[in-house]
Order: C-alpha cells, then structure tokens, then sequence
C-alpha cells in the first residue's frame, strides 16, 4: 500500500510497537473523526499470523507499507465455514442472552449481529461509544455482556464500559482489539473485564469467549 503525502524523514524500518511508529502517524482529531491510522492494529494481526511490515517514507514522496506474509507448508483445501459451523452448532451456555456487540466496522458489526443470532443470542448492535451506552441505559435490564472494540469513535472501548458499569455493576464485558494495550491488560487483571479477543474476529472464539463469560464468573483471559 502507498500513501502520497508530505511522509517524514526516515527511510525504512520494520514496524515494530518499540520503533514508536504508530505515534508518529498519529494526528489530533475532532470527535466522531476516527483514531487515525490503526496501525497497532495492522501490526497486531500481522505478527499473529507470523508476518511483519515494511515502511518506506521519503519526505515530499509518500509513505509504502509492504506487508509479508509467510506461506503455507502444505497446499489446504476450502473450507465451506457455513457448512462447518452447522456440523458443529450445538446449544451453548449462555443461548438466548442479550448481547451488546459495539464496533465502528459496520460490516464487522453486521457478521457477528448475524452470527450471534444464528446461534440463539440476542444482538443489539452499536457502532461508536455514545450509541452503546445509549442502547446500555435502554436496555440494561436485558444485557448480560457487551462485546466491545477497543478503539471507538465519540467514547473508547474503555470509558464506554466503565459508564455502563456504574450503572450496572454486574455487567461482563469482553474487549476486541488488534493489539492488547497495558491499560486493557491491567483491567483484565483486576477483574473489571472477563476477557480479550483479537481481530480480525474468529466466530469459533468470540462464541466460545461469550459462552464461558455466561457460563462462568471468572476471568476467561486473552484468546
């Protein structure tokens, strides 16, 4: 991917969280203007999946991002995922609860609203931080846990939760993001959230997280 632009002064690196890259393509924004880049993210799902990434800027130039990724060692066959999921659907813990799943992505939103539902859950979806503590406040004797994308617009992942706790105290939350963050971590270890999940989403694992989260009162961890 190449972005023309006015690009800053280094030539190349590799995209590392310790090179401080991501804050140097960070810009102020105005409410409701997005977060930037999301290059945590892209560097996040990456090296998840064995990769790295190669940035090379040229002042008055532009800025080339060349993302590797490694191979596969044998040949896989498609897989039919629809097909799979209904081999392996099954009654979950937890089926016929009210989730709250908050994502800005609205494709992304729209595939777990359509997933969830398929597997006996009751979706409200919301697309920035405002809308979910507004469908929370509308809705907070239904909910039994949000699912919640780290970096919102209008109102972060965190501080969204954090009111919609004050008012319900019992709330479970499960956060989304490309790239754990110490703050997100530190709440995971306190008690305040039940869970992490990566992105790009993985069905099988935001369903299993969401049922264990119903099912049992503990911290279930990063997945």
């Amino acid at each position: 991917m190449s972005l023309f632009g006015s690009a800053i002064p280094e030539r190349e690196w590799t995209l590392r969280p310790e090179s401080g890259f991501s804050n140097r393509f960070s810009r102020p924004k105005s409410k409701g203007q997005g977060t930037g880049l999301g290059l945590s993210v892209v560097y996040g799902v990456i090296n998840n999946h064995a990769g790295f990434v190669n940035v090379r800027s040229e002042v008055g130039q532009g800025t080339t991002f060349d993302i590797y990724l490694p191979l596969p060692k044998n040949k896989l066959e498609p897989v039919d995922i629809k097909q799979q999921l209904d081999r392996e659907r099954k009654i979950r813990p937890g089926a016929g609860a009210t989730v709250l799943f908050v994502d800005d992505e609205i494709k992304q939103l729209r595939l777990m609203q359509d997933f969830l539902e398929s597997e006996e859950f009751k979706v409200l979806a919301a697309r920035d931080g405002v809308e979910a503590v507004q469908t929370h406040l509308r809705h907070k004797d239904e909910i039994a846990v949000v699912v919640l994308d780290l970096r919102l617009p209008k109102m972060n992942g965190l501080d969204a939760f954090r009111t919609m706790k004050n008012i319900q105290p019992n709330l479970k939350a499960l956060f989304a993001t490309g790239l754990p963050s110490p703050e997100l971590e530190a709440e995971l270890d306190n008690g305040m959230i039940e869970g992490i999940i990566m992105k790009p989403y993985q069905l099988d694992k935001v369903l299993e997280k969401i049922s264990d989260i119903l099912q049992e009162p503990q911290v279930v961890g990063i997945d």
